[in-house]
């Protein structure tokens, strides 16, 4: 598959643009998508360790060893019969806020399912994108709280029947945090409105029915905009992509910047829905693929620094501290230039590709063999052993 590389100055490229957004949520999973996915996780994964570098220096190493671990090790499987490659093992901090890897990951996931959901209501729905914010200011937690409380009051209106708000059936929203040239940070919130067909437009401005009544709660602002999602799929998926970008813009921020926002930010629920979006993620939901029940070749990927994602040679070695060993109980194997065939014995190998390297499986049950060295069991014996 080769070695896709991260770009030399990773600090300056945004791991999570609307576009690698749409691309983790929606791209071709095939073999021709990964060297894609590889990059941008390289990229994001570069961020990741200067963070992690970063949270050394200021005395927080169980913090930096949870992002040092993550990604470090990716395992991907290209199913034969769809032709589609799921990334299906890895390990993640699950501190989005901090790791652009797990930002990517779970804006893929969120866009995912929104999409799913706004298809299902495009055929009696019209939907508006919408942005609110207030004024800046050099204290980001007071800024988002203002920020917050104003869209509940928003809300509460809207439940009571009146506002502009409230002719809508569901709304989906994210917040969204970067900082100025001043120093001040400007916080705003990205969301989508969805009207029954047919409905009266949304208009924005200062002096629209929306400005006025924005600028009543929060007292200091009228600054909204509103367009219409018109015409197509990929115009929604466009619209959804920008308003489920992730909380802080990383490269735009330094690392001090980053980790102070994010010491005011964590537990702070940034991504939201209600009405007719509300349950389309299902909390605690996991990041990797699922698994299919069909014959594939396996790819394990190790992260190395500078040259970011590159194929790593034995299966057999320990990833996050388990142990890694085929799965589905007893499997026939095939060595192929891209990985190893694992399912029934229909299996075939794939067409070699450039920069793979592998060796098959051997075995049952708990031993294993990977080409000519043996592959511990879960409890930590040696298989050979019996």
């Amino acid at each position: 598959m080769g070695e896709p590389r991260p770009p030399d100055r990773p600090e300056r490229t945004e791991p999570l643009d609307p576009f690698s957004l749409a691309a983790e949520g929606l791209e071709a999973q095939g073999r021709q998508g990964l060297a894609s996915r590889l990059a941008r996780y390289g990229t994001a994964k570069t961020r990741n360790h200067q963070m992690a570098g970063h949270l050394c220096k200021e005395g927080l190493r169980p913090l930096a060893d949870r992002l040092y671990a993550c990604g470090a090790y990716l395992r991907f499987r290209h199913y034969l019969e769809r032709k589609e490659t799921r990334l299906i093992e890895s390990r993640s901090c699950d501190v989005s806020l901090l790791c652009p890897l797990c930002a990517i990951r779970r804006g893929g996931r969120f866009l995912r399912r929104y999409h799913e959901r706004i298809e299902q209501l495009a055929s009696v729905h019209e939907f508006y994108t919408v942005t609110l914010t207030v004024k800046n200011g050099a204290d980001l937690a007071e800024r988002f709280t203002h920020l917050r409380s104003s869209l509940r009051k928003l809300a509460d209106r809207a439940r009571k029947g009146y506002g502009e708000m409230a002719r809508s059936t569901g709304a989906l929203w994210s917040f969204e945090f970067t900082k100025g040239k001043d120093g001040t940070w400007h916080p705003h919130v990205h969301m989508i409105w969805a009207f029954p067909k047919g409905s009266r437009p949304l208009y924005w401005g200062k002096d629209s029915p929306l400005g006025k009544e924005w600028l009543d709660v929060t007292g200091d602002s009228y600054i909204v905009h509103s367009r219409p999602i018109v015409g197509t799929e990929e115009q929604r998926i466009a619209a959804l992509c920008e308003s489920l970008k992730y909380a802080l813009k990383f490269s735009t921020l330094s690392l001090d910047d980053n980790l102070g926002a994010y010491f005011q930010l964590k537990g702070k629920r940034l991504l939201a829905s209600s009405g007719c979006f509300y349950g389309a993620v299902k909390e605690g939901e996991a990041l990797d693929d699922s698994e299919l029940d069909e014959a594939y070749i396996e790819w394990l990927y190790r992260y190395a620094g500078a040259r970011g994602y590159v194929l790593h040679e034995g299966l057999d070695r320990l990833v996050g501290g388990a142990t890694i060993t085929p799965h589905g109980g007893t499997t026939h194997g095939e060595t192929t230039a891209l990985g190893t065939v694992q399912g029934h014995d229909h299996a075939r190998a794939a067409p070699a590709a450039e920069g793979g390297r592998c060796r098959a499986w051997s075995g049952t049950g708990d031993a294993w063999q990977h080409g000519d060295r043996a592959v511990r069991r879960a409890d930590g014996a040696d298989p050979r052993s019996g």
